[in-house]
């Protein structure tokens, strides 16, 4: 919030709140329009992790081949997951493409997740829930508005709506999304991590810290859990 002046040796230019400045070598300052400042934060705004892969389906072939990955992802390591994803390697379907696509929005990289998600097209119907889930979760953390399609299925979606409620401050609904998506898939240690968070903010130490013994027991890598541990403890 204020003003700003923005002087060169060629000229001036005063800013106002949401207005943004550019100068180029050579030239004098100017003013651009009104900036969003959603999109120019966007890629500093935290995207939880959704995804179950065990949902996916993935071919024993996308098993192999993306062997590191994937261990990463189960142990919560989301940065290694996306090191360890092949070099220049293409999605060999659009099982992979929702992967791939999920691992981009973990580090905030929305625009490449939409690109994936856009590719994957109206007729790939039983991959949209997935896709939903993401759009969803950008949608919560951008804090939009989002209809969802039909009622949720998978423990993606449920983790995914869990976020979107919270973000409306339906916090007894978030809980209960959560909860859902952990008896959807209690190997899914991300789910846990969920149920802990929820918990938490009920001020249920007690079942927070279980949930959250079970996320590290499944996802030992996993920031979200160690840090949620360090703050019950």
């Amino acid at each position: 919030d204020g003003a700003v002046d923005l002087t060169n040796q060629l000229g001036q230019v005063s800013l106002a709140s949401g207005d943004q400045g550019i100068v180029d070598p050579g030239q004098a300052p100017r003013k651009t329009a009104v900036i969003d400042a959603i999109n120019i934060i966007q890629c500093s705004l935290y995207y939880p992790a959704v995804l179950d892969v065990a949902e996916l389906g993935l071919s024993d072939a996308e098993k192999s081949a993306l062997s590191d990955s994937l261990t990463a992802y189960r142990n919560g390591d989301l940065l290694q997951a996306l090191a360890s994803y092949p070099t220049n390697r293409t999605a060999v379907s659009a099982k992979e493409m929702v992967y791939s696509a999920a691992l981009q929005l973990a580090v905030g990289q929305v625009a490449a997740t939409e690109a994936i998600l856009a590719k994957l097209g109206a007729q790939q119907e039983g991959l949209l829930p997935f896709a939903e889930a993401l759009r969803q979760l950008i949608a919560a953390v951008k804090f939009q508005i989002w209809n969802r399609s039909k009622p949720a299925g998978s423990a993606t979606e449920w983790i995914a709506e869990s976020y979107y409620q919270q973000s409306r401050s339906q916090l007894e609904e978030a809980r209960r999304a959560a909860k859902n998506a952990a008896e959807k898939a209690p190997e899914f240690g991300l789910a846990w991590t969920r149920v802990a968070e929820m918990e938490f903010s009920f001020g249920r130490t007690a079942e927070a810290l279980a949930a959250v013994e079970k996320s590290l027991a499944l996802s030992p890598r996993n920031a979200q859990s160690l840090s949620l541990k360090g703050f019950l403890l």
